[in-house]
């Protein structure tokens, strides 16, 4: 499922379109109720939770707390707790029935990344606050392996160059309250990347440097704490929607280094 996004038209979207992989078509499904971008998500017992988020073209318009979740079986969207801080381009995953949600934006101006962490009970409908990240985190991508969230790359107006290679994984089981710890740095900076979990490694895919976007491909296994490369993208792309379906990494859309907004898709086996 693909929710949300910037089309050509310049401004986020409520357009939602489901891909098969058996069939290779795309189905257009009932709309979401908030026009969003850059929006994290998750899905919890067959329900597809989206959070926060861009509601103009550039996150200069505003950012948005809303959550809304989508039942398949019914194709319907509805509205629910929204997340204490609104933020776009955060880190989100799923662990234990929870959604967490870490990082992200603030609108521009003033453009601030933040440290903040909020994780989700549907069963409650309610948010808590989590231990907070490291440093603060913008335009960044998570995914969970193992129980753990990693938080990939991203960028932050605070630092020089502004673009992270950082890679920060939070264990929620681990202390009282859950323990962030910083881990191997990724070797190619970026922002916007493409994160997925695969067997237990995770793959960072595209996304865009200080000066470019890439294609570059790199995979992290956490039992060694070591990142290797891997076959490029066949495009350099940021902003990419993705998943896994049947052990395979499916990119969706994004936009490449001529600022083009994309509809093509690419899938990888790792």
């Amino acid at each position: 499922y693909v929710v949300g996004g910037v089309p050509p038209a310049g401004y986020s979207t409520t357009t939602v379109e489901m891909y098969d992989p058996v069939t290779n078509t795309w189905t257009a499904k009932a709309s979401a109720l908030t026009t969003r971008a850059l929006a994290g998500g998750g899905v919890i017992n067959g329900k597809l939770y989206v959070v926060g988020g861009c509601v103009g073209s550039d996150c200069r318009i505003g950012v948005t707390n809303a959550l809304e979740v989508y039942d398949p079986a019914a194709n319907s969207w509805t509205s629910l707790a929204p997340i204490p801080t609104a933020r776009y381009g955060a880190a989100t995953g799923v662990i234990n029935g929870r959604l967490y949600v870490a990082g992200g934006g603030t609108a521009c101006p003033p453009c601030s990344a933040q440290t903040v962490v909020e994780s989700y009970n549907p069963l409650t409908n309610t948010w808590r606050a989590e231990p907070s990240l490291p440093a603060g985190v913008a335009n960044t991508t998570g995914t969970v392996i193992n129980n753990v969230l990693y938080v990939v790359g991203g960028y932050n107006w605070a630092v020089s160059g502004g673009v992270l290679n950082s890679l920060y994984a939070f264990d929620p089981a681990a202390g009282a309250t859950g323990t962030w710890t910083a881990k191997a740095t990724m070797p190619t900076a970026r922002h916007l990347p493409g994160v997925e979990a695969v067997n237990g490694i995770l793959y960072a895919f595209g996304g865009g440097t200080s000066t470019a976007v890439t294609a570059v491909v790199e995979a992290y296994d956490p039992v060694a704490n070591l990142w290797t490369a891997k076959a490029s993208l066949p495009a350099a792309i940021y902003g990419i929607g993705s998943g896994v379906l049947n052990g395979r990494i499916y990119a969706a859309g994004g936009v490449d280094s001529a600022s083009t907004i994309l509809s093509t898709v690419y899938v990888y086996q790792p």
